[in-house]
């Protein structure tokens, strides 16, 4: 049952609050609710998508996103897994009208810390069945933290055609100079327009592009390791396979028969 405050100046009810650990294989959703959904990231990284016009943020720990009712999205763990927590709830500061594309994202700071601090006690109170009137002031504090993303859709489609256009020349993406050179960019601004408008680093995004280009040929092709290093754009195949067994905990050639053990 949803929990409503007693206090006619906090015009939140929460509906529920829980915490959990999803990896590549169970993602988020995809869903759409008719509340409220404020997600945390407490360690790790995610990339999540929007409908409409299928935009795409990623977001590392620490950090949240508030998705508004109505809104379409789906997301996944980049690496072993997320440690994430959710808090469903009607009310609150904002207009029910979602902004731009369905979301507001925890602005990023000195702040974040002790955002994450509000929501570990939260949801510390929810586990203990403590009473709402606490947690919605906590979750009121946290709420203040969040804010529209700085981008119109035109910039942000500029960057998602960039990434896309990198993806298909993975043999020749050595580093983010070679991607930022796609788009007459330096590496520095690549590295800046990246973070500003993903929320997350750069170089975190090449290498998960090409980890899930390594996946996909490690599981449908022949191709030696060395091969799929060189495809994928590491110049060293000992890098590619340190790389691969420290964001999936298994070697390439482990990957590769236990996705024929599972063919």
């Amino acid at each position: 049952m949803a929990e409503k405050s007693r206090k006619s100046d906090v015009a939140i009810e929460i509906i529920k609050q829980e915490t959990g650990r999803f990896d590549r294989r169970f993602g988020i959703g995809p869903a759409v609710w008719p509340c409220f959904d404020l997600l945390w990231i407490h360690s790790g990284a995610v990339r999540m998508w929007f409908d409409p016009g299928r935009t795409v943020l990623e977001l590392q720990a620490p950090g949240g996103i508030l998705i508004f009712p109505g809104t379409a999205f789906e997301g996944r763990a980049l690496g072993d897994g997320v440690d994430a927590s959710v808090t469903h709830f009607t009310g609150g500061p904002f207009d029910a009208a979602p902004p731009g594309d369905g979301y507001l994202v925890c602005a990023r700071g000195r702040d974040t810390l002790a955002f994450q601090a509000m929501v570990n006690l939260s949801m510390d109170q929810a586990r203990r069945g403590d009473v709402a009137d606490v947690r919605q002031r906590l979750l009121a504090a946290i709420l203040d933290g969040f804010r529209p993303i700085s981008h119109g859709r035109a910039r942000h489609g500029r960057l998602d055609k960039l990434w896309r256009e990198a993806e298909a020349k993975l043999e020749h993406m050595r580093g983010l100079a070679d991607v930022a050179a796609l788009a007459g960019l330096s590496e520095s601004a690549l590295r800046a327009l990246h973070r500003k408008e993903y929320v997350s680093s750069a170089g975190r995004h090449l290498q998960t592009l090409r980890l899930d280009a390594a996946e996909r040929m490690l599981a449908t092709t022949g191709m030696s390791v060395r091969e799929i290093a060189k495809a994928v754009g590491y110049a060293h195949p000992e890098s590619f396979s340190a790389a691969f067994k420290r964001t999936r905990n298994r070697t390439p050639l482990a990957y590769r028969r236990l996705c024929q053990r599972l063919a």
